[in-house]
């Protein structure tokens, strides 16, 4: 894999139980041999919550960011970040 933007595709629950699809933007970055390599969590976006769910804060160091950080990448689902100029 090569160093650079990834997004990937995360689900949180609520105390209510409503589920939210939230896309992470995570950066990759190589290490050393003797390290391993890296993921940065850069930006989180809500695409879609239930009806009537209320907005749930996604800013760096909540609850839901914090959350979707320890559950990190899962490599089958992410995408490559293309910038198009």
């Amino acid at each position: 894999m090569k160093e650079g933007n990834y997004t990937c595709t995360h689900y949180y629950w609520d105390e209510m139980d409503r589920e939210y699809t939230i896309e992470g933007t995570w950066n990759f970055e190589r290490n050393y041999p003797d390290m391993p390599n890296q993921w940065h969590l850069e930006e989180l976006e809500i695409i879609k919550q239930e009806r009537n769910a209320p907005d749930i804060c996604i800013d760096p160091k909540s609850d839901v960011w914090l959350h979707i950080e320890r559950g990190g990448v899962d490599e089958e689902r992410i995408k490559e970040v293309y910038y198009y100029g």
